[in-house]
């Protein structure tokens, strides 16, 4: 399953995109989060700036994407290809989760045509190999694999064949790169990322933007609806045209389905906006049993992210990253002619008040 997932509460944002079995999703991340829980973490980087251009991954000063792995990452690698000519050093790295020591370990590219392999103990970064003399093009491929208790790298120009011998090497008996989270970043200025792969597996980053809007009462809204059946909610601002905010889903085992709605799906209370839910099969309207507020009120949720038209996705919330729940019977439709999909969402009325809550987005 593809997700996109955010925190509320932590403001934190994690960019599952590939997901299928954890085979290699890409996260962007608006902070970093820390790597286990002794709180150690790498503070040499700051995020500054994540885009998607012409397809590509742009970094800019101090930023990473960063993908999860739930099992070691025994043979195996990541592989990019990257414009690192607008940038003083460009990162390719593994985290280490299970391990407290050492944190992780990262691959440096510099303009200057250094290439330094780092291993960061309790948070502080330690150079166990450097090469000085390697050519450097604007446009570089870069490699970091794990075998066995070997973590090799490579760098060469994109338009070259691999090197057959790698450019640096280092031994470590725990193994411990070997289980942890791939990522990417840029030390200082600017680095286009293309081409990722993944043990093996490409996938291309998303973007997503998020915004807390004000509070507003949520909607708890029941319909009589046919197990089976699907549902447009629509809104308009002046009753001519009619904007699909979701499609609703009928609760398979009863005759009527209840969803939880945004008081609104902008952040201005004005012009007035009217909704109605259309049956997908009849064009005709669906009855409501009832529609009640839910006080006191919460902000609400509006996020984009990146989508494809032919795609339908739904949401999921958890308080740890561990354990999910779908929003039940809430679906949107990929953008028509769109790279993006925007929405709003509702805090979930079972939901903790007082927790952080994390979002994300899956493949419907």
């Amino acid at each position: 399953m593809k997700a996109v997932t955010f925190s509320i509460g932590l403001l934190l944002l994690l960019v599952d995109v590939h997901g299928q079995d954890h085979q290699g999703p890409c996260e962007l991340v608006a902070s970093i989060p820390v790597f286990d829980a002794t709180g150690n973490g790498w503070t040499a980087f700051e995020p500054q700036s994540q885009a998607i251009e012409a397809g590509a991954l742009v970094l800019t000063s101090g930023s990473f994407a960063m993908t999860q792995f739930d099992t070691r990452l025994e043979a195996s690698s990541i592989q990019v290809t990257a414009d690192v000519s607008e940038a003083v050093g460009v990162v390719v790295a593994l985290r280490s989760q299970a391990e407290v020591r050492p944190n992780g370990y990262f691959l440096e590219v510099l303009t200057n045509g250094a290439v330094l392999m780092y291993v960061v103990v309790d948070g502080k970064e330690q150079v166990l190999e450097q090469i000085d003399s390697l050519p450097v093009a604007e446009l570089l491929s870069i490699c970091l694999r794990c075998d066995g208790n070997r973590l090799r790298g490579w760098v060469w120009p994109a338009n070259e064949a691999p090197p057959e011998a790698p450019s640096i090497e280092v031994n470590d008996l725990g193994a411990t790169f070997t289980q942890g989270r791939p990522r990417l970043g840029v030390r200082d200025g600017k680095v286009a990322f293309s081409d990722v792969m993944i043990s093996g597996v490409s996938f291309r980053p998303k973007i997503l933007h998020l915004a807390l809007w004000k509070r507003e009462p949520r909607i708890v809204l029941t319909l009589e609806t046919m197990p089976g059946s699907v549902h447009r909610f629509e809104e308009t601002v002046d009753r001519k045209e009619w904007r699909t905010q979701y499609l609703i889903e009928a609760d398979p085992q009863a005759d009527t389905t209840t969803i939880v709605v945004p008081g609104s799906f902008q952040e201005q209370a004005t012009p007035l906006a009217l909704t109605r839910v259309i049956d997908e099969a009849t064009k005709e309207g669906t009855p409501r049993k009832s529609a009640d507020f839910l006080f006191p009120t919460t902000r609400r949720v509006a996020l984009t992210w990146e989508s494809q038209d032919t795609l339908n996705y739904q949401f999921e919330y958890s308080v740890d990253l561990e354990s999910w729940q779908r929003i039940e019977h809430l679906v949107v439709r990929g953008a028509a002619g769109e790279r993006s999909t925007s929405t709003v969402l509702a805090r979930p009325q079972d939901a903790d008040q007082k927790s952080p809550l994390f979002f994300r987005v899956v493949e419907h």
